[in-house]
């Protein structure tokens, strides 16, 4: 195996903190987001708007370039499964009756 044409991406130890990181996205997709520019939850947008709608919004850009992309749908799709989930999960634990039957 020829090491000098391997190039290697450093991991952390540490996952990604999907649910409190606006840059999430920027990070996975700079060529969608220029300059980290227009991503969903952005802390400084003057107009709060939920995930779901910014990502409609995205959705129907003129360029379609957040339509064609080859797995930005994809991955913001498990987003929200995910988050969805965990939302249930918890309204579940929460209930008076799941100690009980726990």
């Amino acid at each position: 195996m020829d090491i000098e044409n391997v190039y290697l991406i450093p991991h952390s130890l540490k996952p990604v903190n999907e649910y409190f990181n606006p840059k999430l996205l920027a990070g996975l997709y700079p060529t969608l987001f220029c300059y980290g520019r227009g991503v969903p939850e952005d802390q400084l947008r003057p107009v709060q708007i939920t995930l779901k709608e910014h990502i409609r919004y995205l959705l129907a850009y003129n360029d379609r370039r957040f339509e064609k992309h080859h797995s930005f749908i994809f991955v913001v799709f498990n987003l929200f499964q995910r988050r969805d989930a965990c939302f249930h999960a918890q309204l579940i634990a929460t209930k008076p009756y799941f100690q009980s039957s726990a």
